[in-house]
């Protein structure tokens, strides 16, 4: 993580702000969407460690695409610290797109920082 948000910081123009929008679940869980012809099914377990072990399955035409990734799960603070380290000055958590605070529950976390 601190590799990724150097680098990100490296390629910002002066006063640049970076936009992330960071899955952040809580607990088990399952979601299904269709976009088109595109069928899309996201399981998830959290386990206690902070790491969130997903599967992405995509169905198209009776064909899937199946993909396993572990994510670690960050705190809101841990993840000031970390853009902080990086030399970001404004770090701010919103749980959606209409600038709602984020939390520790919020389901996705988006952080706007400069």
């Amino acid at each position: 993580a601190k590799n990724t948000l150097k680098r990100i910081k490296e390629h910002l123009n002066t006063n640049g702000v970076v936009i992330l929008d960071l899955y952040n679940p809580q607990s088990e869980g399952k979601k299904h969407n269709i976009a088109g012809d595109v069928e899309r099914i996201m399981e998830w377990r959290f386990k206690p460690n902070r790491i969130c072990l997903t599967t992405l399955t995509f169905i198209k035409k009776n064909q899937s695409v199946v993909s396993h990734f572990p994510l670690r799960i960050y705190s809101i603070e841990e993840l000031r610290n970390l853009f902080q380290e990086q030399g970001f000055q404004e770090v701010h958590f919103y749980e959606d797109y209409h600038f709602i605070p984020g939390t520790a529950s919020s389901k996705n976390l988006i952080v706007v920082a400069r």
